[in-house]
């Protein structure tokens, strides 16, 4: 947790206007620093100041990028590459876009055209800030989405490929519309279809889970990191192999899974980097990791990764939950 910490107010840090802001994001890191020291554990202290300056440089980093699409911004263009159901990836240049309207089509290979448009800040005070939020959507190894790509009209588009193509079209084989939804929401994080879904007209079946508090089902989380893992480690249990290379193999696969299959996003990447130490401590034969210190990696990997993802509400949800649910029965000791 003492990284995670340093990390969390070197972000902080970067991110501060006012002296008054910066003074909190202080006080943060000198708490981790206090709790290192009231350990006598100077190498604590030395990881806490190391993950602070790296948190720092992790966000500058990132805002010092450059924009490869602002030589074509404001005019009209027509752009080609992976739809995703919520951004268009291209290849050349390397950038990811906002499509708007989003297109009602399947993610694939997608041309469209339209006006390339710099994102909308925030007009009123609370309300929505598109160009903050489309800035937390990139890391290191994810294009940030620069700009939105008005009127946008769909000039072709082809059916998804590669292996999550390949997953998709196994998971709804054979099924209804409706029960096809539902299936890529719950084992892709792919929620387009599913939002267009309705029980009857007016009623959506999205709307029917949230009621019901079971929309959580449709995010990716340590839910599906536990039903790889699970029936990985029992296959290769099965045929008998050593503990190694049961525990060992489902770490390894948890890496395609994230980056080829389902996509970085908070809760998923959470879950992932968990699974990995969790499942490599048992490979190890250092049985099971302690759960804040698992944590706090997590927590660690993700914000490198992604520092702006500390001002991301899903993100702060994801590892408040993770805290209550392992944090809970020891506080009730």
């Amino acid at each position: 947790m003492f990284t995670a910490l340093g990390v969390i107010g070197g972000i902080g840090l970067g991110l501060a206007t006012t002296w008054g802001g910066a003074a909190w994001w202080v006080l943060l890191v000198l708490g981790g620093l206090g709790l290192a020291l009231w350990e006598r554990r100077p190498v604590l202290v030395a990881l806490t100041l190391g993950a602070t300056l790296a948190g720092f440089a992790s966000l500058r980093g990132q805002q010092s990028q450059p924009d490869p699409l602002l030589p074509w911004r404001g005019a009209l263009v027509t752009l080609r590459g992976d739809w995703d159901g919520q951004f268009l990836t291209l290849e050349d240049p390397r950038a990811r876009v906002a499509l708007a309207p989003k297109p009602v089509t399947r993610p694939g290979k997608l041309t469209v055209s339209g006006r390339l448009v710099a994102p909308e800040g925030q007009r009123t005070p609370g309300g929505f800030d598109q160009a903050a939020w489309l800035r937390s959507q990139g890391g290191w190894f994810v294009p940030t989405p620069t700009a939105v790509l008005v009127a946008a009209q769909v000039r072709a588009s082809a059916p998804e490929g590669g292996l999550r193509g390949w997953f998709r079209r196994g998971v709804t084989a054979g099924l209804p519309a409706r029960e096809a939804a539902l299936m890529q929401a719950i084992q892709l994080g792919d929620r387009g279809d599913i939002g267009r879904e309705e029980f009857q007209e007016g009623y959506a079946v999205r709307d029917a889970f949230s009621r019901a508090g079971l929309a959580h089902l449709m995010a990716l989380s340590g839910q599906n990191v536990a039903l790889i893992t699970g029936l990985v480690v029992w296959l290769l249990g099965w045929l008998r192999l050593r503990p190694g290379w049961r525990y060992g193999v489902g770490a390894a696969l948890l890496v395609p899974y994230l980056l080829l299959l389902v996509g970085a996003s908070p809760s998923i990447t959470r879950a992932v980097v968990m699974g990995i130490a969790g499942l490599a401590g048992l490979a190890l034969g250092r049985g099971k990791p302690d759960a804040l210190g698992i944590i706090g990696l997590a927590a660690t990997v993700c914000l490198l990764l992604f520092p702006l993802w500390l001002l991301d509400v899903g993100f702060q949800l994801s590892f408040l939950a993770v805290l209550g649910l392992t944090q809970t029965a020891r506080l009730a000791d």
